[in-house]
């Protein structure tokens, strides 16, 4: 998840100004973090259910994977838009992962605490196999491969680590745009339908990455060339047209119907949110996030939409409660696995995960993530 909202302001020359944060795109992080933690909380608590085949919400879970599209197209969106003035500078690929890392690492390694202490507890999905020193190495530093993990939603975060990486290295002068243009020119190739390629007479990438894979170098299951790179893409893209373009009101709903309508008619295609689809359907549902970001965050830079001083609270909330509800919700799920609910009861029961875990997460919050990062931005890099 990315960090603190923060945008530069364009002018007629696409000239980066002093930075301030939206806080439309502020309260879209902590909706898409309550989508995911909505989901999570609903099959955790059918688990209790006194009738065998008794579900919460009819058995809808939530539109999680949707929560996690939104969250990299806004990565993608945040990071141009922040760091635009940054290209070509030697010294900002070391500012820029220095950030991320006192963003991401202080409230994810505070997740941990509840898997690792109790590992051998019915709650995890891993067995003692995984336990070794190689294991814990990629545990703690999130290395960008994918692996079973203590705290389920990190699974995320080594994709972010994956951009946080590529972007960085695209800030450096002279090789960092066309390594950009490389790696999403890549990532479309890998990706795109064989059709396609036969029509425009291109070969597949499959032949060479089996090369490369022949070679100890696996681009299949790869966080940096996974289809999910489309909404970090998009978002790049999105980011980009805020700096480059002026709209008016008028065309900044129309983008926003646009995505909204986009969105809608891909639904299906992607299990009504509970699946990505095909690479297709993510590049174009990340397109739907990057026109609807796009929208929303010029009618807040034109001042008609002012969610006020809260949203930058719901903000920074928003990546501790994605990080911290899974085990928060373990735990629990495990100290109340004895109770058998009638539906009422269920309700009830995932009101109280609800609250708990609000309240646990804005105390982290609080008292923990934003006194660290703010502790660790002094030292300067």
């Amino acid at each position: 998840m990315p960090a603190g909202v923060k945008v530069i302001s364009p002018d007629s020359n696409a000239t980066p100004a002093p930075r301030h944060k939206l806080a439309t795109l502020e309260i879209g992080r902590f909706i898409a973090a309550s989508v995911v933690m909505f989901s999570h909380i609903t099959n955790e608590v059918s688990g209790n259910a006194a009738t065998p085949g008794q579900q919460l919400f009819g058995g809808y879970e939530g539109p999680d994977i949707l929560g996690v599209q939104y969250f990299f197209v806004l990565s993608g969106f945040v990071m141009l838009t922040a760091h635009y003035g940054d290209f070509g500078s030697l010294s900002a690929p070391l500012r820029f992962w220095w950030r991320r890392a006192i963003r991401i690492f202080p409230a994810y390694w505070l997740a941990l605490i509840i898997p690792v202490l109790f590992h051998n507890g019915p709650i995890f999905y891993y067995t003692p196999s995984h336990l070794t020193p190689a294991y814990f190495t990629q545990l703690f530093t999130l290395a960008p491969w994918q692996m079973v993990e203590y705290v389920p939603p990190a699974w995320t975060l080594r994709f972010e680590m994956s951009f946080y990486i590529m972007f960085g290295l695209c800030l450096l002068p002279r090789v960092g745009k066309p390594l950009l243009a490389l790696w999403i020119a890549f990532c479309i190739w890998h990706w795109c339908p064989h059709p396609v390629l036969a029509y425009l007479h291109i070969s597949p990438v499959h032949p060479y990455i089996m090369i490369l894979a022949a070679h100890g170098i696996n681009l299949v299951n790869s966080c940096f060339t996974s289809p999910w790179e489309f909404c970090f893409f998009c978002g790049l893209g999105g980011g980009l047209a805020f700096i480059k373009l002026r709209p008016s009101p008028r065309l900044c709903a129309l983008i926003i119907a646009t995505g909204v309508l986009l969105a809608a008619l891909l639904l299906p295609h992607a299990a009504w949110g509970r699946g990505s689809g095909s690479p297709v359907v993510m590049l174009c549902m990340a397109f739907s996030f990057a026109c609807i970001l796009f929208g929303l965050a010029w009618l807040e830079r034109l001042a008609l939409l002012r969610p006020g001083k809260f949203a930058a609270r719901l903000g920074a909330m928003s990546y501790p409660l994605y990080i911290l509800h899974m085990p928060i919700l373990l735990l629990a799920a495990n100290a109340f696995s004895w109770l058998h609910l009638p539906l009422p009861g269920l309700y009830a029961l995932f009101a109280a995960y609800l609250a708990a875990i609000y309240t646990l997460t804005w105390a982290a919050t609080v008292y923990f993530d934003q006194p660290i990062q703010r502790a660790l931005r002094r030292i300067k890099v």
